[in-house]
């Protein structure tokens, strides 16, 4: 039987709270972020003790599985001895158990299940990978607006304490969820990290890098700086968005699909190959992506100027017809 930790959720639910032994993976928590050491009396998060039905996998990681239980989504750590792999999972539900904000996959709270870690979350209908065919023009504005405001909530230097910024580290579009109503969910938080802001940024964001070297990511997705082991910060996520939304407005499949592994550290890592712009495009969405995968990161905006320009366009006098995307000159 599963077990609820809200108090809407009726007996008959599926999730019942516990402090099940197995659960001692994050109750003896203590990893280290930039700022110092972080335990699990820091996180005000529910232990499950989940058993009983679940479906079958619904997805599947390099964590681990993910299976649905009603409302609930179980992601399941994979059977390793890694150490790696389980201060991943533990820096996953410590982040996302301080994160707030409507379009961050929320934490219903942490467990075990098949005698492993797993978080319990809220279920989320499809990701953007599958859905973005079926979308109006200006619901694509608002997708990566919504996108934007979430990265934005990352990077603002007080999105789970105060001096703090998370950078998430792998935005694609298999990692935006869409929910029954539309609603973008920021997913998948296993490469995430925690780094402390810089002090001009804990009120208000800015592009910034740390000293936190590369090789982390989705290739296609993952910015030079990290490709190249450079010091990264923000922006890093800034370049994934871009590529995702080009995915998202383009409907041309993954970027650079017949590049190898080496092609891509040559032309787009090395010699800044990025997708093509149709020349449909308005100017202005072109321009905001040439802007957002600039090869130098301090060149790229911040995702709060991107949620900013996205809700200029989609209050454009032009925006509730095509014409906003695709552009005609004047003949």
């Amino acid at each position: 039987m599963f077990v609820s930790t809200r108090e809407r959720w009726s007996e008959g639910s599926t999730v019942r709270l516990s402090h099940d032994e197995e659960c001692d993976w994050l109750e003896h928590l203590r990893y280290r972020t930039s700022g110092g050491f972080v335990t699990a009396a820091d996180v005000h998060v529910s232990v499950m003790n989940v058993g009983g039905e679940m479906s079958n996998v619904v997805g599947n990681g390099s964590q681990g599985s993910v299976h649905r239980t009603g409302d609930f989504a179980v992601k399941v750590l994979r059977q390793s001895r890694s150490k790696t792999l389980l201060e991943r999972f533990r820096r996953e539900a410590h982040i996302l158990a301080r994160l707030a904000h409507s379009n961050v996959c929320h934490l219903e709270g942490v467990g075990s299940a098949f005698g492993r870690p797993c978080l319990v979350l809220e279920w989320v209908e499809t990701d953007l990978a599958r859905a973005m065919m079926e979308m109006p023009n200006l619901e694509r504005l608002r997708v990566a607006g919504e996108l934007a405001s979430a990265l934005a909530h990352l990077h603002s230097g007080d999105a789970i304490e105060d001096g703090l910024v998370v950078i998430h580290r792998d935005v694609k579009p298999a990692n935006v969820g869409i929910t029954g109503s539309g609603q973008v969910k920021l997913l998948d938080f296993g490469l995430a990290t925690v780094v402390v802001a810089a002090p001009e940024q804990s009120k208000k964001e800015k592009s910034t890098t740390w000293q936190l070297t590369g090789g982390i990511g989705s290739p296609l997705y993952t910015a030079p700086e990290n490709a190249c082991h450079l010091d990264y910060g923000t922006p890093t996520d800034v370049y994934s968005f871009a590529l995702t939304v080009w995915e998202l407005f383009a409907l041309e499949g993954m970027p650079f699909p017949d590049m190898s592994f080496d092609d891509l550290q040559k032309k787009v890592i090395r010699d800044g190959h990025r997708p093509k712009i149709p020349k449909i495009w308005h100017p202005r969405l072109a321009a905001l992506l040439d802007k957002a995968w600039a090869p130098r990161p301090d060149r790229r905006p911040t995702a709060v100027e991107l949620a900013n320009k996205l809700r200029t366009f989609r209050r454009d006098p032009l925006s509730p017809s095509f014409s906003f995307l695709c552009h005609h000159p004047r003949r």
